[in-house]
């Protein structure tokens, strides 16, 4: 034997060494992994004995991996330390043919005889085998020899041609390569067990297939070669046995399709089971049935089995089909994987274009009722001539079958309608035998009207049961039977099994029924019919009342225009009774009997439309017994009367007389109302804002100039018809409205078709519904034109006027400073300091008027703001006393600002001001370097208060204001009377004066007058001497002391004076 070792040992430490020799083992030693691929693709090796591991050398794992890679069918031992044997055990399970342990290296030995003598055995049979092939070579059965694998190590010609495979194939054929897929398991679990000496079945067929994808049945016989004692491989002998299969199927297809048109519960059942007797015939995936309407030329699809397609609906059937032309011609068509009908691609009525297809006429009695189809998309089914002559075969049985199933279906679906009819009939129906009577069938209504059950009727008479209540109606039932074979709408009352009655209408008749005569009788149940007759009685009688007491007028008249009918509400508003006017021609009852009888029917018949069948709305005039006339709005139709009395006229009408009159007072009204509306150039809207509809009146129209004939527009329309500016602000005070709930009004510009621009007033209040969402808006639109312009004139002529006065003020204040300028010139001539500070009061008053204007005509016209005008008023004093005075007293100012005060109260304040400021500057700060002079000015409710307060050194010792009062004090008071204010002073500490004067109607009163102080400013009022005249100012000296006294207030002329805490 020829070994190939692969191990890391060689031959001098192999522990198989000596076993190699003794057996004459030709060894060759490879531990190189590609050594080993070269090595074990030579031929020529008996077996491969390798180590369970190893170091170079690939192990025993590697090697049955390379092997089973290489295809290279060696055995292969397996050397493994006794401790290993457990994966060596696993490695045999995977595909070693033995194991050995290095421990018991003798055990090789007997394994490498037997492999030896397999092989020489194997050897031996091929030589057998070729010995043996002349002699199989001319055997009309299939012959192969497989080796224990299945591998075929010998095949006769026989089989390869039945097989078409070569010579060539032999020895790498394996049972799978000729078996039909599902019979390769199992003849290879019966192979396998064979080889293992188990008991199989030696006789048994398959199906195989070939080389080209046929697919053939055979019949084969498997013995098992031995060799030796040792079972090596095994022998069949295989006959082909396609043909008479077929036959057998093709018999049992018949059979089968004969069971099925007995056994079908219909024509779809039937078809199912076709298709399935077919698909065991030939490859069937897709099939379907077409049957044929001569008559029509429609073809239509019961059955319509297919992968890609739907079932089509029935249709023509056409020409150029596939199924047109089995059809037409009467002959069955072969379509193979490459198709052409004169160079043209033959189109399926089913859709899509099959690779295969195979269809055969339907026949009966030489007549085409439809076809049968088989189609195959891949081209796997291979159909061929033997297929089409096995179709074609039994396409007749199938017809016939169909044929059968048709007649059944058609006879059941008769006999289930009639049995539907009978059972499901909603009046009672019975079958009595002739002459007995006896009941033979009863349905299931009878059953039920009864109140028994079928057993308690069938056998019986109607005698026995006791159905007929009215004595002597059966008898007479059955003597017209007899006289005339039938009995129609026979009236009687039919009793149940409980006793109770129900009135039936019977009808019967004799018939025969397979040689048999029978009486078949129908009873209806007319109790609904009776009640309804009664019902109907009781309507007709509800009718007439209705009629009778309707609040509307109900006359009607037969074709001659005779009244038949005259309810009571005609009486009421005409004041004739039916008595008196049943008859007679509505004409001659309502109309003036001046007309003749020709003209009063014209015009009647005219008016009321008697001779038009049409319903309509018609006004006519009555003229009512009291002579009154009367006008009717009638609604007129014309009905067909009884039987013989031709067509009716139906006139149902109401008085409208008095509705008319206040129709008319309304419109009336509503002219006067568009009248004054036009008068006054206001009409009125309405916008539904739930549905963006908007509604105007004509006035509307005639304001906007808009044609009504056009329609109201969109409220959006509306926005457009403005200018931009104005659309937005309507818009937004709309909205505005809208959110706050409140009422909405505004004036915008609008410019008309005409080109004029109008000025409009709309105003209108809107409804909201539960959720506070707005609903619909009502409102006015007057045209304001006339009074917006007037308004504009008058801003106009008001803005004129508040320039001239402005232009006043500023002559004003020139004049008063051109008058301080001529005295500031006088005053430079002057050498006596008394007359220089009379000179200098005087300026300084004229120099708070001046300001007054100055601040006049620079603001708005008749107001100042009193907080600036003081502040400059302020610092014109500290100017004119010059920069000394300026550094020696601080003045501190705390105005109110935005306090705007009219000229008449602005001009006296300023002035008081003056006097009091010019007071402190003279006479509060004798002898000191520095003081402090605090103005106040602030509301205190309804009052303006002015306080001016210093440090200085208050009033002298017992002063009096009354008594002792200067010009400059008389001044001041007189300034307060005229505002209507009172003073507060207070000398204890320093000097404090308040000055509260009231601000209603003066805060904001632009419109005030230029006013006079009243008091001249001449030199005649003026004190002697300097001392005289700041006594005259204020009463205070140098070094004067002070001291408490209770307090007093007296009174200067009209103004109130409150002295507090003067003290000496």
């Amino acid at each position: 034997m020829r070994i190939v070792r692969v191990s890391d040992h060689r031959p001098g430490d192999d522990p198989f060494a000596q076993v190699f020799d003794a057996s004459g083992c030709t060894v060759e030693y490879v531990s190189d992994p590609s050594a080993l691929t070269r090595i074990l693709a030579q031929h020529g090796w008996h077996a491969v004995v390798a180590d369970l591991a190893s170091g170079q050398a690939p192990d025993a794992a590697a090697v049955l991996a390379q092997l089973a890679e290489q295809e290279t069918p060696l055995p292969t031992l397996i050397g493994h330390p006794l401790a290993r044997e457990a994966e060596a055990i696993r490695l045999f399970e995977r595909g070693a043919r033995d194991i050995v342990a290095f421990e018991h290296p003798d055990r090789l030995g007997p394994a490498l005889a037997r492999e030896h003598r397999l092989e020489n055995r194997i050897e031996s049979l091929i030589r057998r085998g070729q010995r043996m092939r002349w002699l199989l070579s001319n055997v009309n059965d299939a012959v192969i020899v497989d080796d224990r694998e299945g591998r075929v190590v010998f095949a006769n010609d026989r089989f390869l041609s039945m097989f078409a495979f070569d010579s060539e194939d032999v020895g790498r054929l394996r049972l799978e390569d000729y078996v039909a897929p599902e019979y390769q398991v199992t003849l290879r679990h019966r192979h396998d067990r064979r080889i293992a000496g188990d008991d199989c079945a030696q006789r048994f067929q398959f199906e195989g297939l070939t080389r080209d994808g046929r697919r053939i049945w055979l019949d084969a016989r498997v013995d098992v070669v031995i060799e030796g004692g040792e079972i090596v491989g095994t022998q069949s002998t295989i006959v082909d046995i396609t043909d008479r299969r077929q036959w057998e199927r093709t018999q049992h297809a018949l059979r089968e399709i004969a069971g099925a048109a007995l056994d079908a519960t219909d024509l779809a059942d039937l078809y199912g089971r076709i298709h399935c007797i077919i698909d065991g015939l030939l490859p069937a995936p897709n099939f379907y049935v077409a049957m044929y309407d001569a008559d029509n030329d429609m073809v239509s699809f019961p059955y319509f089995l297919d992968e890609n397609d739907e079932a089509p609906p029935p249709q023509k059937l056409g020409d150029s089909t596939l199924t047109a032309t089995v059809v037409r011609s009467g002959r069955s068509v072969l379509l193979s994987a490459s198709p052409t009908d004169g160079g043209g691609r033959v189109e399926t009525i089913a859709g899509t274009p099959p690779a295969e297809w195979l269809g055969v006429p339907l026949t009966i009695d030489e007549r085409v009722i439809g076809a049968i189809a088989v189609q195959s998309y891949t081209g796997g089914a291979h159909y061929s001539q033997r297929h089409r002559e096995l179709l074609e075969f039994v396409s007749t049985h199938i017809a016939a079958a169909i044929r059968r199933t048709q007649a059944q279906s058609r006879l059941r679906e008769s006999e289930e309608m009639l049995r539907a009819i009978f059972e499901q009939s909603p009046n009672m129906i019975g079958l009595l035998s002739v002459p007995e009577g006896r009941i033979i069938a009863a349905n299931s209504e009878a059953v039920r009207r009864y109140g028994g059950t079928a057993e308690d009727m069938i056998g019986r008479t109607s005698e026995d049961l006791d159905m007929w209540a009215v004595p002597g109606d059966r008898e007479r039932y059955l003597g017209l039977l007899r006289e005339h074979g039938t009995v129609r709408d026979f009236e009687t009352v039919i009793r149940t099994r409980q006793g109770t009655h129900f009135p039936a209408i019977y009808n019967g008749a004799l018939v025969t029924i397979g040689d048999q005569p029978y009486s078949l009788n129908i009873m209806e149940d007319i109790s609904e019919r009776k009640r309804a007759e009664a019902m109907l009685v009781s309507e007709r009688n509800f009718s007439n009342a209705l009629i009778e007491n309707a609040g509307t007028l109900i006359v009607v008249l037969d074709h001659e225009g005779r009244i038949r009918r005259f309810n009571r509400c005609a009486e009421t508003v005409t004041g004739f009774t039916l008595d008196e006017v049943k008859g007679r021609c509505l004409w001659d009852v309502m109309m003036s009997p001046t007309l003749s009888v020709d003209a009063r029917r014209t015009a009647f018949q005219t008016s009321l439309g008697i001779d038009d069948a049409r319903p309509e709305f018609r006004e006519v005039h009555w003229i009512a017994r009291n002579g009154l006339l009367r006008t009717i709005q009638f609604y007129n139709s014309a009905l067909d009367g009884p039987p013989g009395e031709g067509r009716f006229m139906v006139c149902i009408g109401i008085d409208v007389t008095e509705r008319l009159q206040m129709e008319r007072q309304l419109r009336n009204s509503e002219v006067r109302l568009r009248r004054a509306q036009s008068i006054a150039k206001l009409g009125n809207w309405e916008y539904d804002l739930s549905e963006d509809r908007l509604w105007w009146s004509d006035e509307v129209f005639s304001l906007v100039g808009a044609d009504p004939a056009y329609g109201t527009p969109r409220f959006d329309d509306f926005l457009s018809r403005l200018p931009e500016d104005e659309g937005r602000r309507f818009q937004h005070f709309y909205r505005q409205a809208l959110e706050q709930h409140t009422a909405f009004q505004v004036i915008h510009r609008l410019i008309r078709p005409d080109g004029r621009t109008v000025y409009l007033e709309q105003r209108c209040e809107t409804e909201y519904d539960e959720d506070d969402s707005p609903l619909l808006s009502r409102g006015t639109t007057q045209d304001v034109t006339e009074r917006v312009l007037a308004e504009q004139s008058l801003k106009a002529s008001l803005i004129e006027k508040e320039t001239l006065l402005r232009e006043i003020h500023h002559r004003v204040k020139n004049n008063l400073q051109i008058i301080a300028s001529l005295l500031y010139f006088e005053a430079k001539k002057l050498r006596d300091p008394a007359a220089l500070d009379a000179f200098k009061g005087i300026n300084d008053r004229l120099r708070a008027m001046t300001l007054v204007h100055e601040r006049l005509y620079a603001s708005q016209v008749g107001s100042v703001e009193f907080g600036d005008y003081l502040d400059a008023l302020i610092g014109e004093l500290q100017h004119s006393w010059g920069r000394e005075m300026a550094a020696r007293i601080t003045i501190e100012t705390e105005t109110e600002r935005d306090l705007v005060l009219p000229l008449d109260t602005v001009l006296p304040l300023g002035l008081t001001v003056v006097e009091l400021l010019t007071n402190a500057f003279k006479y509060a700060f004798p002898n000191r370097d520095q003081g402090r002079v605090k103005v106040a000015v602030e509301r205190d409710h309804a009052d303006l208060c002015i306080c001016i307060q210093d440090d200085g050194i208050g009033l002298p010792p017992g002063m009096d204001p009354k008594e002792q009062g200067g010009f400059g004090w008389k001044l001041t008071l007189a300034l307060v009377r005229q505002l209507d204010g009172v003073i507060d002073y207070d000398g204890s500490h320093g000097l404090r004066i308040t000055i509260r004067i009231p601000l209603v109607e003066r805060i904001g009163n632009t419109n005030s007058e230029p006013v006079s102080t009243g008091i001249p400013l001449t030199g005649d009022t003026m004190g002697g001497d300097q001392r005289s005249t700041m006594q005259s100012l204020g009463g205070r000296a140098t070094g004067a002391q002070h001291g408490a006294d209770g307090g007093t207030t007296e009174t200067v002329g009209a103004t109130p004076v409150r002295t507090s805490g003067a003290t000496g």
